[in-house]
């Protein structure tokens, strides 16, 4: 028995998400020479006009499997509060699992391949709606909202997540749906500004930052990741996010993370010996249990301050290289680095640092560097050797800051 049309278009998205790059293109020239009709003004542009710049390939994008489960569980749809318009030409029904929309013709046809789908299908009613099986209902939702949005709605600042997500939403469907490349380019282009908006990222919860970091991994945004992970890392080192909710999404996506890994983790440790006021090493695993966090969580952070512990005593008793000055001589800096040595043991004893705890390896490394700059004993080796010796401690202290996330690898 032939197979009805709307299990024909039903199956149409699925061929579309395996095809290579290619064919895709290939099929794309086919559509566009096919219809010569400009699609509407504002941000979806016509792809077959010959005046649209060219565009790179289509990239293939990351998308969750559960997003082409669409099978209803009503066998009547919920009308859509926004989009089931009650305009008597809206006359072009399209169910997406269990919410009914109803629009305007030419929006739908916006696109050659909607534009196929609808011919497909033929004449639609509330009882024989099209059915759109790769979208979600909040991101179909989204997309009529870009359809009809005037220019001054598409050219608003983003001053809130809610509407942030509607743009993650938008941009999820013109991935799955690429005959758009106008709405790409808005879409995009409101996820960098607003990645680039500093008053924005600071006003985000750790929830929000979770869900912004996830999409841009997943749509393979990868210079406002690298935006998002630094403004995270910063709020994290001022204490004005807490580092579970980091943690937590680092350890989802450990190799596009490794900075928020490491720091969140470091920071963690800090903030839990800071309401420590006593520690031993039978309440180790104690001090870092958290309801929040798994075992294996507790287990890395375990780990860390062990190993965090252990460099700082290595530190300590073996003072870094002194390098040799641009007016020092050889004989001369077998001097200089006798000073330095005893001066660097005597400074890693001195009150100050003794009150810093031992896995605390940046803060330690911050405090010696300035107990030796205003180190008198110091002063009397060569000049350039001292500041090549305090830059090498610097520079020890940044490495260390990169590599925070080896100290909680390999513990499962």
């Amino acid at each position: 028995m032939p197979m009805s049309r709307d299990r024909q278009e039903e199956k149409r998205p699925r061929k579309r998400a395996r095809v290579d790059s290619d064919d895709e293109d290939q099929q794309q020239q086919q559509r566009q020479k096919a219809n010569g009709t400009p699609l509407r003004a504002g941000v979806n542009g016509s792809a077959s006009n010959p005046n649209t710049p060219k565009k790179e390939p289509i990239r293939h994008w990351r998308v969750k499997a559960e997003y082409w489960d669409n099978t209803p569980t009503k066998e009547v749809a919920d009308l859509d509060d926004v989009f089931y318009l009650s305009d008597p030409s809206a006359t072009v029904y399209i169910r997406c699992k269990d919410t009914m929309f109803k629009i305007h013709e030419r929006m739908f046809t916006c696109t050659e391949f909607f534009q196929e789908c609808l011919d497909s299908h033929g004449p639609t009613s509330i009882s024989n709606p099209h059915r759109m099986v790769a979208a979600t209902v909040d991101e179909l939702r989204a997309f009529f909202w870009a359809l009809y949005a005037t220019d001054s709605q598409l050219a608003e600042k983003i001053t809130e997540f809610p509407h942030l997500q509607r743009v993650f939403r938008i941009c999820s469907m013109t991935r799955k749906y690429p005959d758009l490349p106008r709405m790409i380019e808005w879409a995009d282009a409101q996820v960098r500004s607003v990645a680039a908006d500093n008053v924005f990222m600071d006003s985000c919860s750790s929830a929000a930052l979770a869900e912004f970091t996830t999409f841009a991994i997943l749509h393979e945004f990868p210079d406002e990741l690298a935006l998002i992970q630094k403004k995270w890392c910063e709020r994290l080192q001022s204490k004005s996010a807490p580092s579970v909710p980091a943690i937590q999404v680092a350890d989802e996506y450990p190799e596009d993370l490794k900075e928020l890994r490491g720091i969140a983790y470091y920071l963690h440790i800090q903030d839990m010996m800071d309401r420590q006021t006593q520690f031993t090493e039978s309440g180790a695993t104690h001090l870092f249990a958290d309801p929040k966090l798994n075992n294996g969580q507790v287990m890395r952070l375990l780990a860390g301050y062990w190993s965090l512990s252990a460099l700082w005593e290595r530190l300590r008793l073996k003072p870094a290289e002194l390098p040799l000055g641009a007016s020092c001589c050889d004989e001369a800096h077998a001097k200089c680095i006798s000073i330095w040595e005893r001066r660097w043991t005597s400074a890693a004893g001195w009150k100050r640092i003794l009150g810093i705890n031992t896995a605390d390896a940046l803060a330690l490394l911050s405090c010696l560097q300035d107990q030796l700059s205003n180190d008198d004993d110091l002063k009397v080796i060569n000049p350039d050797c001292r500041r090549a010796g305090l830059e090498e401690i610097r520079k020890l202290r940044e490495k260390t800051k990169d590599g925070l996330g080896d100290h909680f690898a390999g513990v499962v």
